[in-house]
Formats: structure tokens, C-alpha cells, sequence
């Protein structure tokens, strides 16, 4: 009897832990893709550049040259219950001859609401287009 009681008591022991081990590796890859902080930065001269640090500490950056950006739009999506406004790029296709453009959304884990998405996009004109003398915009969101 005593013997079935400590084999009981093991085996419970056993799928705690393993539930533990199991919990855990969730909260990692949890931390390794939950997004903390999106940010964009234009230069003139250059392009720009959208920067996505996770809360694991890691980030991922994304690079479009000024010359295969055709313009920056605030585009709207419509879900089933929902309507989402957004900022995207229209890049020029890297083959000129068939003149492809492509659409590259920004701020895609946030979603900033349509009066801040004016303003970023107003910044990003001046920049990139020369409607201003300003040379650099840095903008985040967290």
C-alpha cells in the first residue's frame, strides 16, 4: 500500500514539474514575440528606417532607401468588426522596367489612431519629400 501511495505521489511530481517546464517555455516565447516598442526614423537624404524591439530585449529593423520610396500613405482596413487606419510605404519595385510598387505597412503590432497617424505622416512628407528644411523625424510608440 505504501509502495502505490509513493509511486502516486511520483508520478504527480513528475507532471507538476513537467507542467512547470512547460509553462515556462511559454512564457519565453511569449517574451521573445510580444512586441514593447515600434519606432520610425526618416532621413532625407537616406529613408527610412522602422525599428520593432521586443520584450525580450531583441530587435528587428527594416531599411527602404530613399529611391525605391514612391510615397507614404494612410491607408484603411476594413474587418468584420472594425475599421483600422494605418500607415504604409508604396515602394518602387526593384525591377523599373515593369514599374512594380509594393505596399509595406507600418506600425503593424500598434495601431495608432487616425489623428496621430496625420501627424506622422505629415512629419514623414516634410521629410522625405523636401516640404521642409527639417532633415530627420525620430518617431516611437510604446
Amino acid at each position: 500500500m505504501a509502495d502505490v501511495v509513493m509511486s502516486l505521489k511520483k508520478q504527480n511530481t513528475e507532471r507538476l514539474f513537467g507542467a512547470l517546464v512547460l509553462l515556462v517555455i511559454l512564457l519565453i516565447i511569449k517574451l521573445h514575440l510580444k512586441v514593447t516598442k515600434e519606432s520610425l526614423l526618416v532621413i532625407a537624404s537616406l529613408g527610412i528606417q522602422l525599428t520593432t524591439t521586443f520584450a525580450s530585449g531583441r530587435t528587428t529593423t527594416q531599411f527602404v532607401e530613399a529611391t525605391h520610396v514612391h510615397d507614404v500613405i494612410i491607408n484603411e482596413a476594413v474587418t468584420m468588426h472594425r475599421i483600422i487606419f494605418y500607415l504604409a510605404i508604396l515602394q518602387n519595385g526593384i525591377n523599373y522596367q515593369n514599374k512594380t510598387e509594393r505596399l509595406m505597412p507600418l506600425f503593424q503590432n500598434f495601431y495608432p489612431r487616425l489623428d496621430c497617424l496625420r501627424k506622422i505622416y505629415e512629419g514623414v512628407q516634410k521629410v522625405l519629400f523636401h516640404k521642409s528644411k527639417d532633415t530627420l523625424v525620430d518617431i516611437k510608440f510604446t
